[in-house]
């Protein structure tokens, strides 16, 4: 007897893994407070005027406005 799949696991696209590793350059995830540290200086890498921003697939950057029309 063969159990049928779940209609959301049936339904589900599957995505590969990135090629490139995605964590920061030069950064650790901190989990106590939730936030990627810059290595040497253990300050937030937000805080850090040169850091990257984190984007998404609409392009939005830190202040979260939509950029689509540009």
């Amino acid at each position: 007897m063969q159990l049928s799949k779940h209609m959301l696991i049936a339904g589900a696209v599957r995505n590969s893994r990135p090629a490139s590793d995605p964590t920061p350059r030069g950064a650790a995830y901190d989990p106590k407070i939730g936030a990627w540290v810059h290595s040497e200086s253990g300050e937030l890498l937000m805080r850090r005027p040169e850091g990257p921003r984190p984007q998404t697939k609409k392009n939005d950057v830190e202040t979260g406005e939509d950029q689509k029309g540009y």
